[in-house]
């Protein structure tokens, strides 16, 4: 019937004009004219095709090719219920392609076993085709027991033309079951059957990386490189290995072909960022970062974007992106702090505060949240709020000595509550007797306790880099050794080490 139904479709208008057509003669040719139009349908990709060949069905009730084609379809456009009804087109006469489609159907239905019996169904009548050879290694590399094993075998010896990806299947099932020796066996030999197989050299290069053979897995892409197979991902793994050979220069240049053919790809543009930021080149490192195609919608890329224009000396720059990535994150708790600690370098500081507060109510946890947050009343002298702040801080970590310090030292400029900042100020240096600012907390403690000496040797103790680093610390030094009548040293310091210190001036005034 099939090979003849072309040929009647053509006829038909012929017959039809040159005689009155039988009941049985209108059947079949309302038949032949459904079916084509099903057959236009199903090209043109229309959710009538089935309905069509149903009506095409009705008029042959018991015909299996249109039985089949239904369930051919019905597969085809994700409409399996369709199937159902149709699916005993096998008959005696079913050749090849009746089987794989029975095939198909079972397929979908779960049968994983009767799957398998109706691919061999068919390639008994179509021992050839190498079509359904390959879909039926498919579904025996799916199964993968021994017996699908040994029937794989027989293909690859069968179909040569299949060899290399008999194999190439063969070795994925032995690396499922965890045969690493088995599984590189067989990429070998898919390998062997097949030299110029990409595929087969692709899951070589791959078994070498879970194994840890890196260098081999270069050898393997290198390879592939000179068959002229190229792919983002495997240049980015071969600017990888350099990486780790390092290589710098030729790890970059792989990236850097990973990203020509995949102008965002994240992991090749991640590496140049890198590579970038090593070199402190970070215009190039906040080029390549926002490249990435995954830039807008990660919030630690925004972060270390601001943190690049920061290092670029644009902190107008850095304050914006942090601003638009805390609108844009709705209130990230990470953004969040980052931006509050930009705010306050920025002197906003009651911007600072009101996302400081936002985020410690949202995690009241967040100790270095907390802990900016109280910083920055200390800057608002709202001191009521920053003593609740202290007190909420040392009763998640009563060790916490940068609480301390910053409690004693408030205490200590306002000149209030001494004994009190004594006893935080000395508890802050014994937890961390190191700490340059903790010592000289303590010893402005002591200055404003009038303890003039103790706060002398103290200052005296500081390494002298901090001094230069820290003019705050220069100018405590200077007010003591001016106190004591040691007013040239006091000037020397007021003049150079805390000269920037805004109430070196007033002070230097005071002595002169």
């Amino acid at each position: 019937m099939k090979k003849f139904l072309c040929f009647l479709c053509l006829c038909l208008p012929c017959a039809a004009g040159a005689l009155e057509l039988s009941e049985a003669s209108r059947q079949e040719a309302k038949l032949y004219t459904t079916f084509i139009e099903a057959l236009y349908a199903q090209r043109e990709g229309s959710s009538d095709t089935i309905d069509l060949l149903k009506e095409a069905l009705s008029y042959s009730p018991d015909n299996p090719y249109l039985k089949r084609y239904i369930v051919a379809t019905a597969i085809l456009q994700n409409q399996f219920k369709e199937a159902e009804p149709y699916a005993d087109f096998i008959t005696e006469e079913s050749d090849g392609e009746d089987w794989t489609v029975r095939a198909a159907y079972l397929l979908k239905k779960n049968e994983i076993a009767q799957a398998v019996e109706a691919y061999e169904q068919a390639l008994k009548h179509s021992p050839d085709d190498t079509r359904i050879a390959y879909q039926y290694m498919l579904v025996l590399a799916y199964v993968g027991d021994t017996e699908s094993l040994e029937k794989m075998e027989e293909l690859a010896k069968r179909f040569p033309s299949m060899t290399s990806s008999v194999y190439l299947e063969m070795g994925n099932i032995y690396w499922r079951s965890q045969n690493a020796p088995a599984a590189l066996t067989y990429y070998n030999k898919a390998c062997e059957a097949d030299p110029y197989s990409a595929d087969a050299r692709l899951a070589r290069a791959k078994f070498y990386e879970r194994t840890s053979n890196f260098f081999l897995m270069l050898y393997e892409f290198e390879q592939l490189e000179k068959m002229g197979y190229t792919s983002a991902d495997m240049f980015t793994r071969m600017g990888s290995v350099f990486l780790l050979s390092k290589d710098t220069l030729k790890a970059k240049e792989y990236f850097e072909k990973a990203v020509k053919l995949d102008p965002g790809n994240p992991s090749a543009l991640y590496f140049l960022t890198v590579l970038a930021e090593e070199q402190e080149d970070y215009a190039q490192a906040l080029n390549y970062l926002q490249s990435a195609r995954d830039y807008e919608n990660t919030s630690g890329k925004w972060l270390q974007a601001s943190f690049y224009q920061e290092k670029l000396g644009d902190r107008k720059a850095s304050l914006a992106t942090l601003k638009e990535a805390y609108k844009k994150f709705e209130g990230s708790v990470e953004i969040g702090y980052f931006y509050a600690l930009a705010l306050q370098d920025a002197g906003e500081n009651r911007a600072s505060a009101r996302v400081l507060k936002k985020i410690v109510r949202q995690r009241p946890e967040y100790a270095d949240a907390r802990l900016a947050y109280a910083y920055v009343l200390d800057s608002l002298q709202k001191y009521k709020q920053l003593e609740e702040q202290i007190q909420a801080l040392l009763a998640q970590d009563e060790n916490m000595h940068a609480a301390m310090n910053l409690w004693a030292y408030s205490l200590a400029v306002r000149g209030v509550r001494l004994q009190e900042a004594q006893k935080y100020a000395e508890k802050a240096v014994s937890l961390s007797p190191q700490d340059a600012s903790y010592q000289d907390t303590l010893a402005w403690v002591y200055y404003q306790q009038g303890k003039l000496e103790r706060a002398l040797d103290l200052l005296q103790n500081i390494d002298y880099q901090a001094l230069l680093d820290n003019a705050e610390i220069a100018y405590h030094l200077a007010a003591v050794y001016a106190a004591l009548g040691q007013k040239d040293k006091a000037v020397s310091l007021l003049t150079k080490e805390a000269a920037s210190w805004p109430l070196s001036k007033t002070l230097l005034e005071n002595i002169q």
